[in-house]
């Protein structure tokens, strides 16, 4: 509803438009390849096979942390050798083209699992030349076995932005999930109809594999603990 004495205008998108800018800028970004490890995620027969994701983003608008690039002659060869920090400490290194992405495999089993994340920077040098980037701040997270009681756990797959789950402490490997289902409380509906939990099982969801629920439902103390259902990933 507008005033009669107001200009009737549109109201646009509430996101501000980035500025844009004379010469590109390189925004250069690394994060883990999973959010978070844990232990079973270091194999021992692929040390390494757990990443660090590199992302070289060359924009002409401004973004966050991005950084004066220059002019880049089309004959020289426009890659950037990074090298990649955690708490200081060099992790592993390697070549990412520009306005490109790549992993970069590290020894898990070079690093202690602990509840505190690992603070994760990264710096670029231009192989054309002697200038160089760093990433803006990021985290790695490598979390101790969890407790037993857990019934489950999931984690981020960066490579892909999907989810993985699996119960806990089982040695079957992570299975992607949509993250969908829906949301209940055990007192007043699951404590009257306990074949619900069944019937999603037949479908697919909540499958005996693997197990997505928030919490296990306690039917002796008729817990009202929430509980999530998720659909294990099918694939042709």
């Amino acid at each position: 509803m507008y005033k009669t004495d107001k200009i009737n205008e549109p109201p646009d998108g509430q996101f501000p438009v980035p500025a844009s800018l004379e010469a590109p800028y390189l925004a250069l970004r690394c994060n883990p390849a999973l959010i978070p490890f844990l232990p079973d995620d270091n194999d021992p027969i692929n040390p390494s096979s757990n990443a660090i994701l590199v992302d070289a983003l060359v924009r002409t608008t401004k973004i966050k942390g991005a950084q004066p690039l220059g002019a880049i002659p089309p004959f020289q060869d426009a890659g950037l050798f990074v090298n990649v920090f955690l708490d200081g400490e060099h992790l592993t290194s390697g070549k990412v083209p520009l306005n490109s992405s790549a992993a970069l495999p590290f020894n898990l089993s070079d690093l202690s699992p602990r509840t505190n994340p690992y603070d994760l920077t990264c710096t670029a040098t231009l192989s054309s030349s002697s200038r160089s980037f760093k990433s803006i701040p990021a985290q790695l997270t490598y979390l101790p076995f969890p407790d037993a009681s857990i019934g489950s756990f999931t984690k981020l797959d960066l490579r892909t932005g999907g989810l993985l789950a699996k119960r806990t402490n089982d040695s079957k490997p992570y299975e992607p999930i949509f993250p969908m289902g829906f949301y209940t409380a055990f007192g007043g509906y699951l404590d009257g109809n306990l074949s619900i939990l069944e019937d999603l099982k037949d479908e697919g969801c909540d499958s005996p594999d693997v197990s997505h629920r928030l919490f296990d439902v306690d039917i002796d103390s008729g817990s009202t603990s929430s509980v999530r259902f998720g659909c294990p990933l099918i694939s042709e």
